[in-house]
């Protein structure tokens, strides 16, 4: 059996708690529809679809929200050499795709070669979705009020099979990339 635990450990954020993600998707949506929303100093760039802003006034704007969403670093982490954040504002006429890092694509090849599994992330919301509900409504993975703030945000995916990357890291990337809100 080929050894666990090869998750590319480099990501620009860490997500570590339900509450990051309910917190931060709150954030990415009113971004995404109010500038006034955006962290103080923020600043514009290209055609104005690129909203760029420092690490600071991030974690300035995670202060100011209410005490139930403020993020602790038991909730989430930036990379030590994040400087800046960038919003990218899609264009009606066009279709954007915002690329993962090299190193990261790196990585599960490197796996691969070496006989691991190449491992992903995925949000916990995703990991009681039976794959038997396709053709049917999507269940509710947390009816019951099962799922709180501190639960933990992923769970580890191993990729195996003939061509794990064809057979779920590229789809995956296509889906995660290429999909919009809908």
């Amino acid at each position: 059996m080929a050894p666990r635990y090869t998750v590319f450990g480099n990501n620009p954020i860490e997500l570590k708690t339900r509450k990051a993600l309910r917190v931060i998707g709150g954030l990415i949506e009113a971004w995404s529809i109010n500038p006034k929303s955006h962290p103080s100093g923020a600043r514009t760039e290209l055609d104005g679809r690129l909203i760029v802003f420092t690490k600071e006034a991030f974690e300035h704007s995670l202060a100011n929200l209410p005490e139930n969403d403020r993020l602790t670093e038991d909730d989430y982490a930036l990379r030590e050499n994040i400087i800046e954040i960038e919003l990218l504002l899609r264009r009606p006429d066009r279709f954007s795709i915002v690329l993962p890092e090299p190193e990261a694509i790196e990585f599960q090849h490197t796996a691969l070669e070496q006989d691991l599994w190449p491992t992903v992330s995925l949000p916990r919301m995703y990991s009681e979705v039976s794959w038997s509900s396709s053709d049917q409504d999507w269940p509710t993975p947390f009816a019951g009020g099962t799922a709180s703030d501190s639960d933990a945000a992923g769970y580890v995916v191993q990729l195996d099979g003939e061509n794990p990357l064809d057979e779920f890291l590229r789809p995956y990337l296509a889906g995660y990339c290429c999909t919009q809100c809908s």
